[in-house]
C-alpha cells in the first residue's frame, strides 16, 4: 500500500523551471530530447494585478525525463514587482533554475531575471489541463538609488560634512530608498588619501555608505575633495609719521596680524621687508615696509605699511659769553668763544656757522663786533 501510494506521488510531481535566457524560443538546453512547449504571455502592471490561465502542456521535455510535458509562460512585470505562482497541486511542485539545477520551493515571491521579465516552465506527465494563477506582489528586493557620487569641493578639512547615520539623512543626501526586506541598516566608512589639501595636492575623502537588509546589501560611494586655495587675510599697522631720532623698528611701529580660512593664525608665518626711498633731506624718507602672511598650503597675502620720517626740531645752540675787551686783545673766535650746538638728529660738527657785523664807535679803536652764530642741520 505504501509502494503504491509513493509511485501515484510521483506521477503528479510538478516540475517548473525558471528559465534565465528572455530571447525567442529555441529547441537546446532543456529541451533536446522534445518538442517546445506552448507559450502564454502575462503582463502585470501593479500590485495585486492577477492573470488566470487555463491550458494543456503540450512540450515535451528532458528535465527530468522525456515523459514530461510542460507549458511556458512569460511574465512581464512592471518595474519592482515580483510575481506569486499558484499550481494546481500544492505540495507536490517543484521549481528549477537554469538547466535543473537549483531547487526552489519557495513560489510566493519570484524574482525576475532581467528587464523586469521571467520565464516559467512547468512540466508534469500528461497533457491534461490545468489552471495557473499569476498575481504581482511587492518583490522583497534592496532597491536603492545612491546618492551622487560627487560630494563636492571644500576649502578646508575641517569643512568637511559629517557622515548621517539613519536613512533620513541618507534621503538628504540624494539617496533614493524604493524597497528592502524586513529593516534597512545604514552605515559608513572613510577613506582618505595622502593629499595635504592645496593646490596640486588634493585632499580626497571617500565615504562609502553602506545599506543593507536580511538578504541585500548596497555600497554607495561619495567623493569629497579638498583644495585650499584662499590666501590668509592680513591687517597692516597704521601708518605713522615720525621724528628722524625715533625708534623705526616693528617693535615701536607695530606687527602686521592675520586670519586664515583653514590654518590657526599661530601657525602662519609673518614677515617683513623694508623698501626705503629717500624724501627731500637726509633726516627725511620713507619707509615701505611690506607684511606677507603665508599659510601651510603656500597660499600668500600681503599689505603695506608707511613710515614716514621728518625732522621738525631745530637744532638747539648756545653762544659765549658777551665780553669786553682791549683794543689790542685777539677778538677771533677762538679767543672769545665759539658758539655749541646739538641736534636730535644731525652730529654737532656740521651745524656751526658764524658771520660779524662791526660797529664803529665814537673812537678809531672802539668798536661793537655783534657775531651771529648758526646752527642748521640737514633739514
Amino acid at each position: 500500500m505504501n509502494l503504491h501510494k509513493s509511485f501515484l506521488s510521483s506521477q503528479l510531481i510538478w516540475l517548473v523551471l525558471i528559465i534565465l535566457s528572455l530571447g525567442p524560443f529555441q529547441l537546446h538546453g532543456q529541451f533536446t530530447c522534445g518538442t517546445a512547449p506552448n507559450m502564454h504571455n502575462v503582463n502585470l502592471t501593479s500590485i495585486g494585478a492577477m492573470t488566470t490561465i487555463t491550458t494543456t502542456r503540450s512540450g515535451q521535455n528532458c528535465c527530468p525525463s522525456s515523459s514530461s510535458r510542460c507549458v511556458q509562460f512569460k511574465i512581464k512585470l512592471a518595474p519592482g514587482l515580483c510575481v506569486t505562482m499558484n499550481v494546481p497541486t500544492p505540495g507536490s511542485t517543484f521549481v528549477w533554475k537554469d538547466n535543473c539545477s537549483t531547487p526552489i520551493t519557495v513560489l510566493t515571491s519570484i524574482k525576475p531575471t532581467a528587464n523586469d521579465s521571467v520565464n516559467i516552465l512547468i512540466c508534469k506527465p500528461g497533457n491534461d489541463s490545468e489552471t495557473y494563477k499569476f498575481t504581482a506582489v511587492n518583490c522583497c528586493v534592496l532597491n536603492i538609488t545612491c546618492p551622487s557620487s560627487n560630494g563636492g569641493l571644500f576649502q578646508c578639512r575641517e569643512n568637511l560634512p559629517n557622515a548621517v547615520t539613519d536613512t533620513s539623512g541618507f534621503k538628504v543626501l540624494g539617496g533614493v530608498i524604493f524597497n528592502y526586506c524586513d529593516s534597512l541598516k545604514l552605515s559608513s566608512t572613510d577613506s582618505y588619501n595622502t593629499g595635504k589639501g592645496c593646490i596640486g595636492d588634493t585632499l580626497i575623502l571617500t565615504r562609502t555608505y553602506k545599506l543593507k537588509d536580511s538578504k541585500d546589501s548596497i555600497l554607495c560611494p561619495i567623493i569629497y575633495k579638498v583644495v585650499d586655495n584662499i590666501a590668509p587675510v592680513i591687517t597692516c599697522p597704521l601708518n605713522l609719521t615720525i621724528n628722524c631720532n625715533a625708534n623705526s623698528s616693528s617693535s615701536a611701529t607695530g606687527v602686521a596680524t592675520a586670519t586664515d580660512n583653514c590654518d590657526p593664525a599661530a601657525s602662519l608665518i609673518i614677515a617683513q621687508r623694508d623698501s626705503i626711498v629717500d624724501g627731500s633731506c637726509a633726516n627725511a624718507k620713507f619707509i615701505y615696509r611690506i607684511w606677507t602672511a603665508t599659510d601651510s598650503c603656500m597660499n600668500m597675502s600681503r599689505c603695506v605699511q608707511l613710515i614716514t620720517t621728518q625732522d621738525t626740531t631745530k637744532p638747539v645752540i648756545v653762544c659765549p659769553a658777551d665780553l669786553t675787551i682791549n683794543c689790542d686783545a685777539n677778538s677771533s673766535s677762538s679767543a672769545t668763544g665759539v658758539a655749541t650746538a646739538t641736534d636730535n638728529c644731525d652730529p654737532a660738527a656740521s651745524l656751526i656757522m658764524h658771520k660779524e657785523i662791526v660797529s664803529l664807535r665814537s673812537c678809531a679803536n672802539a668798536k661793537l663786533i655783534y657775531r651771529i652764530w648758526t646752527a642748521t642741520d640737514s633739514c
